[in-house]
């Protein structure tokens, strides 16, 4: 008898969701390291002492929404981030895809600053 598959969740919202020092903590921990000009297709950042996937793509990132709690325990600096993967939750996504040309979410706060 083979197992049911496990099905995840995506949701899709605005870059301008994030606040521009978020978007650039998220820009500087995926740089190019390698000096090859290609960038990273993946890397591990820190939530909040949680291990998070995140892949930056042409027009935002590709994250997985990490456990809230710990990050909340932990004084997490983007307070946006967390209220968009707050928002993940909430539908029960376990992914964000963070792009510039995607709508935006009267839900959550917007940052007019170019993003």
């Amino acid at each position: 008898m083979s197992k049911k598959p496990k099905i995840r969740r995506v949701l899709v919202l605005s870059t301008a969701h994030l606040s521009r020092p978020t978007r650039v903590w998220l820009g500087d921990t995926l740089e190019d390291r390698d000096g090859s000009g290609q960038g990273e297709t993946h890397r591990w950042i820190d939530c909040g002492g949680q291990s998070v996937l995140a892949c930056p793509h042409e027009y935002g990132w590709f994250v997985h929404s990490p456990d809230l709690m710990g990050m909340e325990a932990s004084g997490f600096e983007q307070r946006d981030l967390m209220a968009c993967f707050a928002w993940a939750h909430r539908h029960d996504c376990d992914l964000v895809l963070f792009d510039r040309d995607a709508p935006e979410d009267r839900s959550l706060p917007m940052y007019d600053d170019g993003a």
